[in-house]
């Protein structure tokens, strides 16, 4: 969802460990707010974007498990 101009959270509810792991080694592959990737909301394609943060929590808290990944397009 579109945080503001050039800013996105996705958000990720009922996260399972297997999910958790997941996306915790794409955030530490992508260096955190380091290396640039791709991202789409809806139809369009921003192609360079970055995490917004260095740091993200990853917290288990049995099924109701979220992890917001903050999202900054690249000019």
């Amino acid at each position: 969802m579109p945080t503001g101009a050039d800013t996105f959270d996705v958000k990720c509810n009922g996260v399972n460990d297997a999910d958790n792991a997941m996306l915790l080694g794409f955030f530490c592959k992508m260096g955190g707010n380091v290396r640039d990737f791709r991202f789409q909301y809806r139809d369009v394609v921003h192609q360079q974007c970055r995490f917004d943060s260095g740091a993200v929590l990853f917290e288990a808290k049995g099924s109701s498990n979220n992890v917001v990944l903050p999202i900054k397009i690249v000019k």
